[in-house]
């Protein structure tokens, strides 16, 4: 929390828990980590009410999707609930693997529906497809958020993420080439990251022009990027 005087961060945990506890979930969860234990024993309070809250919501939107499977807004209802439950709620390994599951099912029934779902919902659907293993998928989808959605800076910084944690030096470098010659406004951190692998891929060539050139062949790629 940044809010660094104790009486005022009470009040300002006690003013969140009058509040709905759901669209707080985040500013919660960090409270609990706080050195003060009374505002953490109001956060822990507080999470386990919203656990509660989720439960009866998972249970209500659980009934509505699965009666309407195919309905647009019914699958994304269903998909924020089970992601924001995965993110509060302590689960086995079994039970969270489960849900991811359920989330990327749900989540391709939302972005192969008629009409561009929001950029968001592919964004999270290629992270859990490579998450769990699936990287044939994965290119799937990466290439449908190429071909189909609007040019903007995330989109192409979920790309180049994506195919940096897949070791798809192929697709990494055209996506990389073309950010750099959009013509829209990008961020500071954008331009850096850019600039990096610009000069890390002449670096690159110039130590080993022979190098092979497939997939497989990422281990030079050793950077990091901010949003992760």
């Amino acid at each position: 929390m940044l809010v660094s005087d104790r009486a005022q961060r009470r009040e300002t945990i006690l003013n969140v828990l009058k509040k709905d506890v759901y669209e707080y979930s985040d500013f919660i969860s960090n409270a609990l980590k706080n050195e003060d234990s009374e505002t953490s024993h109001y956060a822990a309070s507080s999470m386990l009410h919203m656990r509660r809250v989720l439960d009866v919501k998972m249970r209500e939107i659980s009934k509505i999707y699965n009666e309407n499977p195919r309905d647009f807004k019914a699958a994304m209802e269903y998909f924020e609930i089970v992601d924001r439950y995965m993110a509060i709620t302590d689960l086995d390994a079994g039970i969270r693997e489960m849900y991811t599951q359920e989330s990327i099912k749900c989540l391709k029934r939302i972005v192969d529906s008629k009409g561009l779902a929001p950029q968001r919902y592919i964004f999270r659907l290629i992270e859990l497809l490579i998450r769990t293993g699936n990287h044939r998928e994965a290119n799937i989808y990466c290439d449908i958020l190429y071909m189909a959605y609007k040019d903007n800076e995330e989109k192409y910084l979920a790309l180049l993420k994506s195919y940096y944690q897949m070791k798809n030096k192929a697709s990494f470098d055209l996506v990389l080439h073309r950010l750099e010659g959009l013509e829209i406004a990008l961020s500071h951190n954008t331009t850096e990251i850019i600039r990096f692998w610009v000069d890390e891929n002449k670096e690159y060539d110039e130590e080993d022009e022979d190098a092979c050139q497939d997939s497989e062949d990422f281990h030079y790629l050793d950077y990091k990027f901010a949003s992760e």
